[in-house]
């Protein structure tokens, strides 16, 4: 039996029972390897605590031995969205984007805004974004994927060599075509920790079966360049690829 394995300190943070704490694995995106995926020589691990007034951030990388640290102070309550292209993602209830880059675990210079009308949130008002995602583009730049009112999606792209600049790229008008569905109910984007785990220009999108719910989810991959939507029957597996480490060596002794 042979296995690699690094030991990894502890995390410290305020205690605060009241905190929603996550643990991320990356690879480096500056790495040579980092194309071939995460490997022992090339790894991060990103945690996050995050509370209503702070968000408590250490990025843990490959050979070091300690952790390098951030805090994100919340002026406003902040939803979690997801990471793409080197950048974690949070959206802030009075409409602005605060973004982190995970090379250095530092927090960009200024919180940013989308150029569209209503871009808070608010469940009490049908105007506001409905949700918010995103999603890494077939030429490796992170999208802003923004669901507003009247079943439209709506496609951020960073301006080229811009920081916080963005522009809208396009408009979706979601159908329940798109689907093979008759009627839509409700839906929302599957945010988070697994917005890395898809292809290119895809966001996965939940689909709420029954006016109530009661009926359980369908998820769905929607590609934002080319609009086809595939359901996903195992969405909550972890993609994995054969062959999986670690290596096992086993031999049978026969008397």
């Amino acid at each position: 039996l042979r296995r690699r394995c690094e030991t990894i300190p502890p995390f410290t943070a305020p205690h605060n029972p009241l905190c929603f704490k996550r643990a991320f694995l990356l690879n480096d995106n500056h790495s040579a390897e980092a194309a071939d995926g995460i490997s022992m020589s090339n790894f991060r691990v990103l945690y996050l605590t995050e509370s209503d007034v702070q968000i408590h951030v250490g990025l843990f990388t490959a050979g070091s031995s300690s952790w390098r640290r951030t805090v994100m102070n919340n002026e406003a309550e902040m939803r979690f969205m997801g990471h793409a292209a080197g950048y974690m993602y949070w959206h802030c209830q009075d409409g602005t984007v605060a973004a982190l880059d995970l090379s250095t675990a530092a927090e960009d210079s200024s919180s940013f805004a989308l150029p569209m009308p209503n871009a808070h949130w608010d469940p009490y008002d049908p105007s506001s974004i409905k949700d918010i995602t995103v999603a890494t583009g077939r030429d490796g730049e992170a999208r802003i994927v923004v669901a507003c009112a009247g079943e439209i999606v709506r496609v951020f792209a960073r301006l080229q060599g811009a920081c916080i600049e963005w522009m809208l790229e396009k408009s979706i008008q979601i159908s329940p075509a798109m689907f093979g569905l008759e009627s839509l109910q409700n839906w929302v984007f599957r945010r988070g920790s697994d917005s890395g785990l898809h292809d290119r220009g895809q966001v996965v999108i939940v689909l709420f079966i029954g006016q109530n719910y009661e009926h359980g989810t369908w998820k769905f991959t929607l590609d934002i360049d080319t609009l086809e939507a595939e359901r996903l029957l195992n969405a909550d597996a972890y993609p994995t690829k054969l062959p999986w480490p670690p290596t096992l060596h086993a031999c049978t002794d026969h008397a």
